[in-house]
């Protein structure tokens, strides 16, 4: 009798582990999935937004950060939803925000956290750059994101825009920064440029800074192909 009374407690306590497992399981799988569909919707929005190049819609910037606040109260220490917050707040103040000084402040904040999190991801570094160049923090944080990214990103067409976008600007301007990118901007003008997707970009960037000779000048020595067929050089 007490061996059957045994038996029946350790099936009933084998039946609830179970169930516990599966309870825990169920529990991941929903925050996982509200998550995902939270990041979704900042996702298409962020791609709307690049497409034009505006955000048409101030209101979607609010909807965004509540969406990506909800995802990170759910996975607090996820990379992806701390880079994407980050992008929100810049985006922000692109659009024209009234603390736009303060939204750039805030998306380096969360793109230096991103870094801390996952620190092999060149992207982050590359919009790192960026923020910290349009608040004019050229500082050695700047410096070592700028290493960091032609160390971890030197394939990448997000990375090889940033790095132009950068070392035209800083060579326009005389800058001393521009030392920090000399010597990979050529060979990232050279992959942008042989790239039929990232091409007429990083055309309308030479264009912006007025470049063009000076390109011409260093494709002649980097890459004549390029100079034949993607850059309208006068001979």
């Amino acid at each position: 009798m007490l061996q059957k009374a045994l038996e029946l407690i350790r099936t009933n306590l084998m039946l609830i582990l179970v169930l516990l497992i599966s309870l825990v399981g169920i529990f991941h799988s929903a925050r996982f999935a509200l998550s995902s569909l939270d990041f979704y919707a900042v996702k298409n929005l962020i791609s709307q937004w690049q497409e034009t190049e505006s955000v048409k819609n101030t209101e979607d910037i609010a909807r965004a950060k509540s969406h990506l606040e909800r995802a990170k109260a759910l996975h607090p220490a996820h990379p992806v939803y701390t880079d994407m917050l980050g992008q929100v707040f810049e985006w922000g103040a692109l659009s024209g925000s009234s603390n736009e000084i303060g939204d750039l402040q805030q998306a380096k904040a969360l793109y230096s956290a991103a870094i801390q999190q996952r620190p092999t991801w060149p992207v982050t570094y590359a919009s790192l750059i960026l923020v910290k160049w349009r608040l004019g923090e050229f500082d050695e944080e700047l410096i070592e994101s700028i290493k960091m990214v032609q160390t971890l990103g030197a394939k990448k067409p997000e990375v090889h825009a940033i790095i132009i976008h950068f070392g035209l600007a800083t060579y326009a301007e005389n800058h001393p920064f521009y030392a920090h990118v000399r010597d990979a901007l050529p060979k990232y003008l050279s992959l942008a440029l042989r790239n039929q997707e990232t091409r007429i970009s990083t055309l309308a960037i030479i264009d912006y800074y007025q470049s063009l000779k000076t390109v011409c000048r260093w494709m002649n020595k980097q890459d004549p192909w390029v100079v034949k067929n993607a850059l309208k050089c006068v001979q």
